[in-house]
């Protein structure tokens, strides 16, 4: 039987972003090749908090920014009664999310 030897290596100037594929495998001295190892990078960052514009007592929006692709939950009051305090919106390609409170009223 022979001893496993564990290694790492630092890919120079790089970071993983998560989703890519890394393929391992082994080849003795004599020119055998191992079978491939195929493991995926995990996304473990979270998104960048979201900026919201100031929101006063005249305000008929909210309006801010998030990371493309993230999703964005805004809880609000029970704005007249409509039943509505959470409302999740889906970041799009400009990262810009808006919630018009005339259209929560008209969705109830």
């Amino acid at each position: 039987m022979t001893k496993a030897i564990t290694q790492s290596i630092s890919p120079s100037n790089k970071k993983f972003n998560g989703g890519e594929s890394i393929k391992v495998t082994s080849t003795d001295a004599s020119g055998n090749k191992s079978g491939e190892t195929v493991i995926a990078v995990k996304d473990t960052t979270p998104p960048v908090a979201p900026t919201v514009s100031e929101v006063t007592s005249g305000s008929t929006q909210v309006t801010g920014t998030g990371e493309p692709g993230s999703t964005v939950k805004v809880e609000l009051p029970d704005w007249y009664g409509i039943g509505w305090s959470r409302k999740m919106i889906k970041a799009i390609t400009q990262s810009i999310f808006q919630l018009i409170r005339n259209l929560m009223a008209e969705n109830k």
